[in-house]
């Protein structure tokens, strides 16, 4: 049977974010639901408006709609009716990277938004990802010779390559975390760079 060897190969490389995710949520509570549901409608047009005035297109705006519901909590061993909560949240990608902070300044000033972001995401054909491709194919090459050279063989045909896949990571600046309307005239939000990921399974064929 012909000798031959799988070696696995990874790299990471930096990559500049295409755009930022936010989730952006207004939410109102009333002692009548109408009431609730109205505001909630003021703010979503308002909303609205500043999206406009970004020029964030309709394709880049995802609406969940809006939900009423009673709002009720302990106190003293009694539960007590609070009012009605309306809430609406809209998803909102940014490929204008620096107008973060003017959409989370506007959004929650203008609107009464809580904003929760930005998640940096990277475009499929960003330069990046095949950066980190080609790196990974370098790197299985180089332990393949290896190991080749060790067993005094010479490294033959490629057999077979597996792509067991690309991931990106960092800790988005504002995640997990609702910025509401205070002190945020002049923020600004560094996107700084992601790690690319990406590894690859390759399998040589080894010759005498």
């Amino acid at each position: 049977m012909a000798a031959k060897v799988t070696v696995r190969g990874h790299s990471v490389v930096p990559g500049k974010p295409d755009e930022a995710e936010f989730i952006l949520t207004l939410s109102v509570l009333d002692a009548r639901a109408e009431q609730a549901l109205a505001e909630v409608a003021r703010q979503t047009e308002a909303l609205g408006q500043i999206l406009d005035e970004l020029e964030i297109p309709s394709g880049s705006r995802v609406s969940s709609g809006v939900t009423v519901e009673e709002e009720e909590e302990w106190e003293d061993e009694e539960l007590i009716h609070r009012g009605h909560r309306a809430t609406s949240r809209v998803k909102v990608r940014l490929r204008d990277l620096g107008s973060i902070g003017l959409l989370i300044g506007q959004a929650t000033s203008r609107a009464g938004a809580q904003v929760r972001g930005p998640r940096w995401r990277l475009d499929l054909g960003n330069p990046a990802r095949l950066d980190a491709c080609r790196l990974a194919a370098e790197e299985a090459r180089r332990k393949a010779e290896a190991y080749a050279q060790a067993l005094g063989l010479r490294l033959g045909a490629v057999i077979e390559v597996t792509e067991p896949g690309m991931s990106t990571r960092r800790e988005p600046a504002f995640e997990g975390m609702a910025i509401a309307a205070a002190a945020l005239p002049n923020l600004h939000v560094d996107a700084g760079e992601l790690d690319v990921s990406a590894a690859v399974e390759v399998t040589f064929a080894l010759d005498h």
